[in-house]
C-alpha cells in the first residue's frame, strides 16, 4: 500500500497522512490504557477512527510489509497488542497495532483526496 498520487498531490497526501498520525496520538493520550497506540474507545462525535480501536471487532487493516488485506481483531485495551510482529514484548495477534494505525491514515487520504 502505498500513494499513487500524481507529484502535486503527492505532498498534500504525504501533510495528510501524517496529520492523521497526530490526530490518533491525540485520540489516545487519555484513552489507551495499555499503551499499545491503539485507543479504548472512539469518542461519539468522532466515529472516523475505528479501525485503531482496541477492541476484538474484525476489522480490515493493510499488512504494511506486502500490502495484503488482512481481516483481524484486538486484544482490548487491558492487554497490549503487539504492533509489529517483531516486537517480542507483546502478546501475539492476527493484526498488529501499527497495521490499523497505517490503514487508519490511508483511509483518511482517500477520503480526503478522493481515491
Amino acid at each position: 500500500m502505498g500513494f499513487s498520487y500524481s507529484v502535486p498531490k503527492l505532498f498534500t497526501a504525504t501533510f495528510i497522512h501524517e496529520s492523521r498520525h497526530a490526530y490518533q496520538d491525540a485520540l489516545g493520550m487519555f484513552n489507551d490504557a495499555d499503551d499499545d497506540f491503539l485507543i479504548g474507545a472512539v469518542p461519539a462525535n468522532l466515529p472516523d477512527a475505528t479501525t485503531i480501536v482496541d477492541s476484538a471487532d474484525e476489522r480490515t487493516v493493510c499488512n504494511t510489509y506486502n500490502g495484503a488485506r488482512v481481516q483481524g481483531s484486538f486484544l482490548g485495551d487491558v492487554v497490549s497488542d503487539q504492533l509489529q510482529p517483531s516486537d517480542p514484548t507483546r502478546p501475539g495477534s492476527i493484526i498488529y497495532g501499527t497495521w490499523a494505525i497505517e490503514q487508519d491514515a490511508y483511509a483518511w487520504v482517500a477520503s480526503v483526496l478522493g481515491r
